[in-house]
């Protein structure tokens, strides 16, 4: 199974981790530190993940962490990173 992480969930990635340092370095390193974890197994991603409740139908899933989401979905053998979100932001 492969691993794409899009270019603007690549940014989105450095944002929250920026955010977060100017707020707390720990909880920042925590956060690098769950992502690295998660994205190293594709399937534990899969397995972890859940519908997004604001969109169920959607083929789109969400992984929480760290107060931020994680959005991806799966095609094939690939899964796809396309977003990382505050989840206050909703």
């Amino acid at each position: 199974m492969r691993l794409h992480i899009g270019d603007s969930a690549r940014w989105q990635v450095r944002a929250a981790v920026e955010r977060l340092l100017a707020r707390d370095r720990v909880e920042a390193v925590a956060f690098r530190d769950e992502l690295a974890r998660l994205l190293a197994d594709p399937r534990e991603l899969i397995d972890l993940s859940s519908a997004i409740p604001e969109f169920p139908t959607v083929p789109i899933r969400e992984v929480i962490t760290h107060g931020h989401r994680l959005f991806l979905w799966e095609r094939g053998d690939e899964i796809w990173v396309g977003g990382v979100w505050p989840q206050r932001a909703f």
